[in-house]
């Protein structure tokens, strides 16, 4: 009687062990699942944000190209008018006519 309590008592003690073995593995499963679910998220969240800032960083290029282009057309159009008000004033021969185009081009590529 007590060898077959023993072994009662053993076989319980096996099946619970084996229950808790599959009880931790269930644990781990899950939290393995929530760590990847979670990493997913995370990246997901990262790459939009990332776009994001590109798309951000992209426009503020553009804009602050744009600007520039303005302000330089503006000094190309101030040159311009500066230069014909000296060719009126001057009266000049073509010599310094081409002298006065050639620093207007020379500024220009400034």
């Amino acid at each position: 009687a007590d060898q077959a309590e023993a072994d009662r008592l053993r076989k319980d003690f096996e099946s619970k062990i084996n229950e808790a073995q599959r009880e931790a593995q269930s644990i781990l499963n899950q939290a393995t699942k929530a760590a990847t679910n979670a990493k997913e998220q995370i990246e997901g969240e990262a790459r939009a944000k990332s776009a994001e800032l590109i798309e951000n960083a992209t426009k503020t290029i553009e804009r602050e190209k744009a600007k520039a282009v303005a302000e330089l057309r503006g000094e190309v159009a101030n040159l311009a008018v500066q230069i014909a008000g000296k060719v009126l004033d001057k009266n000049l021969n073509n010599e310094e006519q081409k002298r006065l185009a050639n620093d207007f081009v020379d500024k220009v590529g400034e």
